[in-house]
């Protein structure tokens, strides 16, 4: 394992653990409750991860890969998801007031419940 940093679109450190990737250290901070808000993420791979429940709003999740990730009932207000890959995503009841969806790839993502006030 190595020691995996999530930073803030400002450079300071959000969360930081050992662990095998990305994906799992932001699992791991989700699962911790640690809010996310405003994380650099852009392009980041999190294909499949579990999310449910995240603080991701103005996070910079541009060009980022979701696909089949679990957002439901996440946080995502103002978030930037422009270019993501979010097909087959669970975006059930998420909060995407907002975000950035430019160019976004929603192919079969659930969207029921989701708030896209501006979206």
């Amino acid at each position: 394992m190595k020691q995996v940093e999530i930073q803030n679109i400002s450079g300071g450190t959000i969360f930081s653990a050992a662990c095998d990737s990305l994906v799992a250290c932001v699992a791991l901070a989700v699962r911790r409750n640690v809010s996310l808000a405003y994380a650099k993420l852009a392009g980041a791979n999190l294909t499949y991860a579990d999310l449910a429940g995240a603080n991701l709003a103005g996070a910079n999740l541009a060009g980022a890969y979701l696909a089949y990730a679990k957002l439901a009932d996440a946080n995502l207000t103002g978030a930037n998801l422009a270019g993501a890959n979010l097909a087959d995503a669970n975006l059930t009841g998420a909060n995407l007031a907002d975000v950035d969806l430019t160019g976004a790839n929603l192919a079969d993502a659930n969207l029921t419940g989701a708030n896209l006030l501006n979206a």
